[in-house]
């Protein structure tokens, strides 16, 4: 459940800031999408593992 959560919140967060603007690093928006996934699947093996 708290992977869930986790996963929801940062996209959410990711969605919000890209539609109101706020995205302005020179990126592009979908390589920083990428690192965000890269960065949840980290996270929510670390929970798995934590949880084994």
């Amino acid at each position: 459940m708290d992977a869930l959560q986790i996963v929801k919140a940062a996209v959410n967060g990711f969605i919000g800031v890209e539609q109101t603007g706020l995205a302005t690093l020179k990126r592009s928006i979908d390589v920083i999408y990428e690192v965000v996934l890269d960065v949840l699947t980290i996270a929510v093996k670390h929970i798995r593992d934590s949880n084994a």
